[in-house]
């Protein structure tokens, strides 16, 4: 992959390690099935799990992991690996 003479960046697969990464075959598997094991593992810890009586609903979902991971952590992190990782043109 090479860049017209007037464009600025940096091609990731002329790293060993990084290439070495995208060709292996099971590349996007091994981080599909490890994502899909945390949503499944937060999905059976936060099954069934109401607010309490007399608890604020708003403080609850604040203090209930899996309220914080997945739109506290999760989400905010997809977003920042997307503008990171991903192609844009400057």
């Amino acid at each position: 992959m090479t860049c017209n003479k007037g464009t600025r960046g940096y091609n990731l697969l002329k790293l060993r390690l990084i290439r070495g990464l995208v060709l292996w075959p099971g590349f996007p598997y091994v981080f599909q099935f490890i994502t899909l094991a945390i949503f499944v593992t937060l999905s059976i810890i936060g099954w069934g799990h109401f607010v309490p009586e007399y608890v604020n609903d708003k403080l609850y979902a604040k203090t209930n992991i899996v309220n914080l991971v997945i739109w506290g952590l999760w989400w905010p992190m997809m977003v920042w690996v997307a503008v990171l990782f991903g192609r844009f043109i400057i």
